[in-house]
Order: C-alpha cells, then sequence, then structure tokens
C-alpha cells in the first residue's frame, strides 16, 4: 500500500482540498482493511476516520464553509435557475427520477429539454445522480450490478476477495458524485469485462465458495 507510486498518489489526493476525493479515499480504506480481513484495524480506524473528519471539516474553511454556504444559498431558492453545482445537479436529477423512476428520461438532454435547450441549465455536475435520472432505478442497477460481476472476475483471477469487488463499486459510485464520469469509455468499459474470458486457475476453486 505505500509504494512509491501509491505516496504520490495520497499526495495529490491530500493536496486536491476537495471534499468527493477524501470521501472517496476513506471508503477506499475501508474496503482494502475490510478485504483482507483486517477487522482489528477496521474498527480502531472507523472512529479515527470520522473523529479526524469532523475535526478537519469544523477547521477548514474549504470544507465546512464551502458545504455550509452552498447550503445556505439554497435555501428557500429555487435550483431549477441556479449555477450547476454537484449539489444542484444532484437536486435537479432527483426530480427528473421521480417523474420517471423505472426507465428514467433517456441518454441525451434532448429527451427532456427540447432541442434548443439552455446548455447552461442543461450541464450536470453530478454523474451518480445523472445515471439515475437517465436511466431509472432500473438502468442505475443493472449498470452497477455488471460492473461488480467485472470486478468480482478481477477480483478471482489476482486471488483476492471478492468482497473487495463490492467495495470497489461503492467507491466509484463515491467518486462519481463529484464528476460525470460513468458513460465516459474507461467507466462504461468497466462494465463489460467480465465478458473477457479468464485461464483455468485452481486456486479460483477456493474462492468459488465466497458467494455474495
Amino acid at each position: 500500500m505505500f509504494e512509491k507510486r501509491n505516496v504520490f498518489f495520497l499526495i495529490a489526493l491530500f493536496t486536491t482540498q476537495s471534499t468527493g476525493a477524501y470521501l472517496t479515499f476513506t471508503a477506499l480504506i475501508v474496503v482494502y482493511l475490510f478485504s483482507r480481513g483486517k477487522f482489528n484495524y477496521l474498527i480502531f480506524a472507523l472512529p479515527v476516520f470520522i473523529f479526524l473528519f469532523v475535526y478537519y471539516f469544523d477547521q477548514f474553511d474549504f470544507l465546512n464553509k464551502k458545504i455550509n454556504s452552498e447550503f445556505e444559498f439554497l435555501e428557500g431558492q429555487k435550483t431549477a435557475n441556479l449555477s450547476r453545482t454537484r449539489l444542484v445537479s444532484a437536486i435537479e436529477d432527483w426530480k427528473i427520477f421521480l417523474q420517471y423512476p423505472l426507465i428514467g428520461e433517456g441518454r441525451f438532454t434532448e429527451s427532456e429539454f427540447g432541442e434548443f435547450g439552455n446548455q447552461g441549465l442543461n450541464y450536470r455536475n453530478n454523474g451518480t445522480m445523472r445515471l439515475l435520472a437517465e436511466f431509472g432505478i432500473l438502468g442505475f442497477f443493472f449498470y452497477f450490478a455488471v460492473m461488480y460481476r467485472s470486478f468480482k472476475v478481477l477480483c478471482l483471477k489476482y486471488e483476492i476477495h471478492p468482497i473487495y469487488a463490492l467495495g470497489l463499486v461503492g467507491v466509484v459510485i463515491s467518486a462519481a458524485f463529484s464528476q460525470v464520469i460513468l458513460m465516459k469509455p474507461f467507466f462504461f468499459g468497466l462494465c463489460f469485462m467480465f465478458l473477457i474470458p479468464i485461464e483455468n486457475n485452481k486456486k479460483l476453486q477456493h474462492f468459488g465458495k465466497f458467494k455474495l
């Protein structure tokens, strides 16, 4: 975990001053400890992470002031004409989801806004909620179900406990909450990796008993 490239990754992550990045990092650490069976470390780590989050949330303006000011600004406001922040995007997409809960509004903005819709207001900045609004609960579940299956195949191939796959899906959902990335080729491709055949490996039989 503390290889050189991981250290550089941690430095880059902590200097982003991004609340979404910090939450995703915390989720990734919890998943890592859980998948490795380090439950003693996990019992210790969870309270520490919660304490550190509350402490630093109170100490740093880029965490508390940014979030509090946005909630205060949104209070009593009509979000339809506001700048498309992550929170505003989530609220607007939630409204769309409630209108089309099963199959969503469709993939492209023309399905709701029309051909000459306002591009600024059509813009979204929350990939998780955008996916839910576009494809509904059925498409949302299917997307992450096949992504989980792909991660599970990789876990079995590299002799990692398959529960790690479930955690990775959670990390992707968390990361997508701040960026519209789920329809990008890389993440979309993650949904189909399970179709790639893997060679026979007797060690995979050991992991076959772990069914989620």
